[in-house]
């Protein structure tokens, strides 16, 4: 896989085993998302009286308050007001651990320099 890489002028050289690197990816990532998860619940939540008086506020200035949603999914504050005992979501890092990655096998990068541009080639070798 190298060797289909330029050689000439080459300034820098990058492999890494995805077939190694990707499991271990997911166990962290599966590890992760059962340790803890990010709530949309934070002190500027108590100002209202209702997620929807939080979502109104966030939508007119998001810039302004973007304390009120702290997991970044465009609502605002639904931690805080959720009910008692919360159904648990899937979240991003289930999908991570869960998708099937078994078909790529490694990743290799080159730097070099061509007519004095600084340029780069990359394979990503996935097997079928």
């Amino acid at each position: 896989m190298i060797a289909e890489l330029p050689a000439k002028g080459r300034n820098g050289l990058l492999y890494v085993d995805l077939a190694q690197l990707i499991p271990l990816v997911q166990a962290l990532s599966a590890a992760d998302d059962e340790a803890s998860g990010t709530l949309d619940a934070d002190e500027a939540c108590a100002a209202f009286p209702t997620q929807e008086a939080a979502q109104t506020a966030y939508d007119e200035d998001i810039f302004a308050n973007g304390d009120l949603d702290q997991d970044f999914d465009g609502e605002a504050c639904e931690d805080f007001f959720a009910a008692a005992t919360p159904v648990a979501a899937a979240s991003p890092a289930a999908g991570i651990a869960a998708a099937d990655f078994s078909g790529i096998r490694a990743l290799a990068l080159v730097a070099f320099e061509d007519q004095n541009l600084r340029r780069s080639s990359t394979i990503l070798y996935i097997e079928e």
